[in-house]
């Protein structure tokens, strides 16, 4: 069947076309990248006297997501604590799901009651974000969370949403808390280069290398810093 649109006026839309198409892709290339997407959770951590308190360890080559979380609640003659650690592993989509371990010294070897649901880490420029489902919070952190509030913490539905923000990406590959009474530091992997140092339960330390059933970790109090190697089984296990 022959056309009834005159040969001027065909090639006219044709070219309209082509040009609104060519208009379309650059608008949406253009859209697209100036929609970045999150960014991934780094290892990082606030300063140590922040309340609440956050610190991150990813494995790059695992990529085991480690941390810690504390928030505290003081009054005269009393301080309410909310301390957990975190362990999961970076999905495809760059999510991190984790589940929680209790960290206040009196209650660590505690598991949580709800184990079919999971906290999620969330990563902003300069701050990391947990969201913790209500049912999941151990010990007494229902109560200090929500006394501590906003602006860090707020709750949102059966979530808490607790942001932290943190300083510049940390050298470590993971965040360990002490379960064991005394963690002694070794010189080396091996039982016999025990030292005199040692940190106790609740202590956090940053993960630098792993190695058959051992950590060689860094710890931070206030200007001093203590490394050495640890044994795996005297911190939280997930």
């Amino acid at each position: 069947m022959m056309s009834n649109w005159p040969k001027n006026t065909k090639n006219s839309r044709v070219n309209k076309l082509r040009q609104f198409s060519l208009s379309a892709i650059i608008m949406a290339t253009a859209f697209a990248s100036s929609c970045t997407a999150a960014p991934n959770v780094i290892s990082a951590s606030s300063p140590f006297s922040e309340n609440p308190f956050i610190a991150v360890g990813v494995n790059p080559t695992t990529k085991v997501v480690t941390g810690y979380f504390s928030a505290l609640l003081t009054s005269p003659g009393k301080t309410d604590e909310c301390k957990f650690a975190f362990h999961g592993k970076m999905a495809s989509d760059g999510k991190v799901r984790v589940t929680v371990r209790d960290a206040v010294p009196a209650n660590i070897g505690e598991k949580n009651t709800v184990q079919n649901d999971f906290a999620v880490l969330i990563s902003t420029k300069g701050s990391i974000g947990i969201e913790l489902p209500v049912s999941m919070a151990p010990g007494d952190c229902d109560w200090v969370l929500e006394s501590v509030g906003a602006p860090r913490i707020t709750n949102s539905g059966n979530r808490y949403i607790m942001s932290v923000d943190t300083g510049p990406a940390g050298d470590w590959i993971g965040v360990i808390t002490v379960r064991s009474k005394r963690a002694f530091f070794h010189n080396s992997p091996n039982d016999s280069t025990v030292r005199k140092a040692f940190l106790v339960a609740g202590d956090v330390a940053y993960v630098t290398e792993e190695r058959n059933g051992w950590y060689h970790v860094k710890y931070t109090h206030g200007k001093k810093e203590t490394a050495g190697w640890m044994k795996v089984s005297d911190t939280i296990q997930f």
